[in-house]
């Protein structure tokens, strides 16, 4: 038997000039099944379609928003996508960042454009980071597309609450190292101590943060969107 909840939400939509395929995806967006939603297609295709669109929508209901089942290979794969995330990025911008005073160090700083081995610089570091980098790089890329494939099959899978408590700690996290990188910026300018090797480091540090916060915003906007619909 076809559930009365679906069967007014076809009618609802078709009434303001959705196309079938429109409903369809909005219902399977929010969760309904697709054998239940052609179902309810076909009952309904007595509904005739109008010309125009209402401009409120006040008094339309939507279909039933189910929440996910706590599943704990969801919450599990999640921890290994941020925390292989989190070692991945700083292992970058380290690596990054020490290229960049070897090969273009702050001679203001060290003296001399040989100054840098004056901080007594170790390659067992460099090596740490590249040996983190290795580790870590293969596992984000296998976790981050098989939770990708799913949620693009079960997008529900963005309720899942260890998502949210990441991903927001992931933005505000990565917004603090913005705000500081702006503020340290700034007093470097209002100081005059502005070089090259200064704009390098600026550039890795926006670069790297800024494209993780960009991500993750842009992920909470189409979650947002969902629980719109």
């Amino acid at each position: 038997m076809i559930d009365q909840n679906l069967k007014e939400y076809i009618k609802n939509k078709r009434t303001q000039g959705l196309e079938d395929h429109e409903i369809k995806q909005k219902l399977l967006t929010v969760g309904w099944s697709e054998p239940d939603i052609n179902i309810g297609l076909l009952n309904e295709d007595d509904i005739p379609l109008p010309n125009h669109k209402p401009t409120l929508d006040h008094t339309i209901s939507s279909p039933p928003i189910y929440e996910p089942r706590s599943n704990l290979w969801d919450v599990f794969e999640h921890f290994i996508l941020f925390i292989s995330l989190y070692i991945f990025s700083i292992s970058l911008a380290f690596i990054l960042h020490e290229l960049i005073d070897k090969y273009l160090p702050n001679t203001e700083l060290y003296g001399s454009s040989y100054g840098y081995n004056s901080r007594s610089y170790s390659d067992g570091f460099l090596t740490g980071y590249a040996a983190a980098l290795i580790v870590t790089f293969p596992i984000f890329a296998l976790t981050f597309r098989d939770i990708t494939s799913r949620t693009l099959k079960n997008p529900s899978l963005r309720r899942e609450r260890s998502r949210k408590i990441l991903t927001y700690l992931t933005l505000f996290v990565s917004f603090l190292i913005l705000i500081v990188q702006a503020i340290t910026t700034v007093y470097t300018f209002l100081n005059g101590n502005v070089t090259l090797n200064f704009f390098a480091h600026f550039f890795i540090n926006c670069a790297v943060t800024g494209s993780i916060f960009g991500y993750y915003f842009n992920e909470v906007k189409e979650d947002r969107k969902l629980n719109n619909i």
